[in-house]
């Protein structure tokens, strides 16, 4: 199988700076979150972005909508800006919907 050399891509918020290895037929690649995390990611995780890292992306959305709510802004304008439904504060951290943003 031909391995696509990654190194120097960007994928969401990582940069992939190395190859790791090959386990269980797998690749392998260290990479670098933009928040400074050093990362050892499978290939496919990165190339479909279903790394654990939108989790960080997730939880950015929230702080910057929960900061914005508490500024007076509407769920309606956060709801265009962002293009996605604003729950009740209270639901957006366990709501299952916001777990794919």
């Amino acid at each position: 199988m031909v391995r696509d050399n990654l190194i120097g891509r960007r994928f969401e918020k990582l940069t992939v700076v190395s190859f790791n290895g090959i386990r269980g037929g797998h690749s392998y690649w260290d990479c670098i979150c933009d928040c400074g995390k050093k990362v050892v990611v499978k290939g496919s995780h990165l190339k479909d972005c279903g790394t654990k890292w939108k989790k960080s992306k997730r939880e950015e959305v929230v702080r910057e909508i929960r900061s914005l709510l508490k500024l007076g802004k509407s769920r309606k304008e956060l709801s265009e800006k962002f293009g996605i439904k604003i729950p009740n504060i209270g639901h957006i951290a366990r709501n299952e919907s916001w777990r794919n943003i």
